[in-house]
């Protein structure tokens, strides 16, 4: 996300949403719509319950560590190219190009889940 509006002493404070991290101006709208865009994308790439078919690397008494590949379900593969747009925004990584031949290893706790990606 890219700031819309500079900080020039208005009277509006900035916000930032405990859940999703995001920091925005609640008094303007096109803030807000990008806000809400952001935090149901954030939202639905950080939930993450299991899959029957998941290759535990590790696990920890918080969470577990999963390994993906582009050979797994593509159910799997979706979840982590969610879980990869939303930490690529965080990042400011604008390349959004798929790897074919990446894999994934993701660390999961009951509510988050965040990823790290091979190319």
């Amino acid at each position: 996300m890219e700031q819309l509006t500079l900080d020039l002493g208005q009277r509006t404070e900035p916000t930032q949403c405990l859940q999703c991290g995001m920091v925005y101006s609640n008094s303007v709208h096109e803030d807000e719509q990008n806000h809400s865009r952001f935090h149901k994308r954030f939202l639905k790439a950080s939930s993450f319950t299991g899959w029957k078919s998941e290759r535990v690397v590790e696990e920890y008494h918080d969470g577990r560590i999963i390994l993906v590949n582009q050979n797994d379900p593509k159910s799997h593969v979706r979840k982590m190219e969610e879980v990869r747009e939303v930490v690529d925004v965080d990042l400011g990584i604008t390349d959004r190009t798929p790897a074919p031949a990446a894999k994934w290893e993701a660390v999961t706790t009951e509510t988050n889940v965040s990823v790290r990606v091979w190319r």
